[in-house]
């Protein structure tokens, strides 16, 4: 790629003309797609650009099992295909690595460009970043070999999914620290140099939703007691892994940042006297939870979901010393409410289940995760949503104190 780097001034680059805020809601859609093995299932996706000046939104998976962004590219494109990275791009240190999502492992080399915001995919730029390092994946195999990455990406096509120009890292953990590719919502500031302090995911019911967003929240919105997030009083924190991202200082985080206390399916109780961690993953398909000496075997099918009508609770230690609880009732909806069984020693993949009953407030500053029930009345209360009649809200917002 040729490399044309303009001078970039100390700090966060932001919009001519956009003046300094408090909060930006970046508008998200939810996608039906189909896996590489054939399994149909709900992503999402947001609108970026990268590169700046000449650069053309397109389309990305919002990815919070990923910590980095990884986006097609190549030189060497179709006749009459346009280069839609920008030009404002740098490759003069660039190494290659690896990674892995969307069932493929993607090649690809770093790169440091600025990465804008959409409102949608032919509207208006919200926000871009200082120049970070990305990944341009360049080819990628699947488990069967198929290599058809590269040449969708030549012809102008979307590689991952069917659907997407690229992978966007929406967790709080680094993809690689050696190669500087940590979590670019991490990294940013407003046009007041102040700094991400978290972001809220709003997705509600996958089938039915009409407006999920992904809205940032800086330094300056938290001033003064003016919390906007102070609902969200379900609070757990993150596992770190003891590395720091340079440009705020904000620690990161493990790839399954949540520790488990336990969890139950049915009323058969799991307890996590070796501790299982887990993450909300809104890359990945069904729930999936561990089936320690098969003592869930009664309520699996062959094909691995666990029956529908059971309650399924996840128990989480809460920042304030006592334990809360989440959950919600299976079904047979893929991402919404199914749940699988993995062998004993897995983590626990929580997929996009929780985002169908819960915002989800990652905390960057404070390496904390909080959640927001979303029409689920207080416990004091008698009228249930349509699912959760099954176990009643006290269970699903009950706490327990920790033992002694």
């Amino acid at each position: 790629m040729k490399i044309n780097v303009r001078a970039w001034i100390a700090g966060i680059v932001w919009l001519a003309g956009v003046p300094a805020f408090a909060s930006v809601e970046v508008p998200l859609q939810i996608d039906t797609v189909t896996t590489l093995g054939g399994t149909q299932k709900y992503a999402v996706g947001l609108y970026l650009s990268l590169g700046g000046t000449g650069s053309s939104p397109k389309l990305f998976q919002l990815d919070t099992g990923s910590g980095g962004v990884t986006a097609a590219y190549s030189d060497n494109l179709d006749n009459g295909v346009t280069q839609w990275w920008g030009s404002e791009v740098d490759t003069s240190s660039s190494v290659n690595g690896t990674t892995t999502f969307g069932g493929r492992t993607v090649q690809y080399d770093t790169a440091v460009a600025p990465v804008t915001f959409y409102d949608g995919a032919n509207g208006n730029a919200l926000i871009q970043s200082q120049p970070v390092t990305v990944a341009q994946g360049t080819s990628a195999t699947d488990s069967q070999g198929v290599t058809d990455w590269q040449s969708q990406t030549e012809a102008g096509q979307p590689a991952l999914l069917g659907k997407y120009y690229g992978n966007f890292g929406a967790g709080l953990h680094a993809h690689s620290v050696t190669q500087g590719l940590f979590p670019v919502l991490a990294q940013m500031t407003n046009g007041e140099g102040n700094k991400l302090r978290g972001y809220v995911i709003h997705l509600g019911n996958l089938a039915t939703t009409q407006d999920p967003t992904l809205t940032l929240y800086f330094d300056s919105d938290f001033a003064d007691g003016n919390n906007p997030v102070a609902d969200f009083t379900l609070t757990t924190g993150l596992t770190q892994d003891g590395n720091v991202i340079p440009t705020t200082g904000y620690a990161t985080t493990s790839g399954d940042p949540l520790a488990v206390q336990a969890f139950e399916v049915g009323g058969v109780i799991q307890d996590a006297d070796a501790p299982y961690s887990a993450l909300a993953d809104t890359g990945g398909l069904s729930l999936a939870t561990p089936n320690a000496n098969g003592i869930y075997d009664g309520m699996i099918d062959e094909n691995g979901n666990f029956d529908p009508d059971l309650a399924f609770l996840l128990t989480l230690m809460g920042t304030d010393d006592e334990a809360f609880t989440l959950g919600f009732t299976t079904g047979e909806e893929q991402s919404i409410n199914q749940l699988t069984a993995t062998d004993e020693n897995s983590d626990l993949n929580i997929g996009l289940a929780l985002y169908n009953y819960y915002d989800v407030y990652f905390d960057a500053a404070n390496s904390t995760m909080s959640f927001r029930p979303l029409n689920i009345p207080e416990p004091s209360t008698v009228a249930l949503p349509s699912g959760l009649a099954v176990f009643g809200a006290a269970l699903l917002l009950r706490r327990r104190t920790r033992s002694s």
